[in-house]
């Protein structure tokens, strides 16, 4: 059965380039990869200016999100939406050509299609804030200050948004850059109004 998968992927991925699906799943990374990073920050904010030092109260306000919203937003949420569509696009087609087409490329791509999609959506939800945790988890293990792991987060976020833009560069042939920075600005910005309105609540 293992042995199977890397086929089973590689089939799943020609059945999304033509599906068209590609596109559509870097949006759903890219715009839910940034939901989760600003989230992530707005927790990491909200503990720090409540005075919380314990690294497993950032570990856990983090990851409980983002591994909720990650499955069942970013995964089946994106999943089922993506379905709806597909299979509303395969009985169209089958009313059109008055044939079934479940065991075509065309049901193929309904069936395997949103699942890609959806792998892609939850990704980033889930990944990222892993990562944005990291300085809390050796913290949690004695390795670095609370302070410093508070520090490291917030930069962590700003980098992963940096580079988010220049992924964005480089999809858009754009200055990598420059795509980069713009993002980084928001990234900073959206750090500093967090920081403002933890302070006054």
């Amino acid at each position: 059965m293992l042995e199977k998968i890397p086929s089973i992927m590689k089939n799943v991925k020609k059945l999304a380039e033509l599906g068209d699906a590609k596109s559509v799943a870097r949006r759903l990374f890219v715009t839910n990869s940034f939901d989760a990073l600003l989230t992530s920050l707005g927790v990491v904010l909200g503990l720090y200016i409540g005075g919380i030092t314990q690294p497993s109260a950032y570990i856990g306000g983090v990851l409980g999100g983002s591994l909720t919203m990650g499955f069942f937003s970013g995964f089946l949420g994106a999943f089922f939406s993506e379905r709806a569509e597909r299979l509303k696009e395969l009985k169209e087609m089958q009313a059109h050509v008055m044939k079934d087409l479940s065991q075509t490329i065309y049901g193929k791509m309904t069936r395997y299609v949103p699942i890609y999609v959806a792998f892609w959506s939850g990704l980033g939800v889930i990944m990222f804030p892993i990562i944005v945790v990291s300085p809390f988890l050796l913290s949690l293990a004695g390795m670095v200050k609370p302070g410093h792991a508070i520090v490291a987060s917030v930069v962590l976020v700003n980098l992963i948004i940096f580079l988010l833009g220049v992924y964005l560069g480089h999809i858009s042939r754009e200055n990598k850059v420059k795509t980069g920075g713009t993002m980084l600005a928001v990234s900073l910005g959206a750090t500093f109004i967090l920081f403002i309105v933890s302070k006054l609540t």
